[in-house]
């Protein structure tokens, strides 16, 4: 019965066809935001009692890596323009 129903509910072959548009992903402005709030913790968190070596590091990780993904959506961007 499960065999029935899985070859019946298939999709005929050739008519499936996957299409990616270029451009910014979606999850683009979440990373900006993410980007901006761990430069805003950078800055403020030396003020706090709790910084840290470790904490700078942890911080580092996070940003560097955001980094990349901005300046390729900012490119990406620009790209798109011309």
């Amino acid at each position: 019965m499960l065999i029935s129903f899985i070859s019946s509910s298939s999709v005929p072959s050739g008519a499936l066809s996957m299409i990616s548009t270029p451009g910014i992903p979606e999850g683009a402005p979440v990373a900006t935001l993410t980007l901006l709030l761990l430069l805003l913790l950078r800055d403020f968190l030396p003020l706090s009692k709790y910084w840290e070596n470790m904490v700078k590091v942890s911080l580092n990780m996070g940003i560097i890596p955001l980094l990349f993904s901005f300046g390729a959506s900012i490119v990406l961007k620009f790209v798109e323009l011309f």
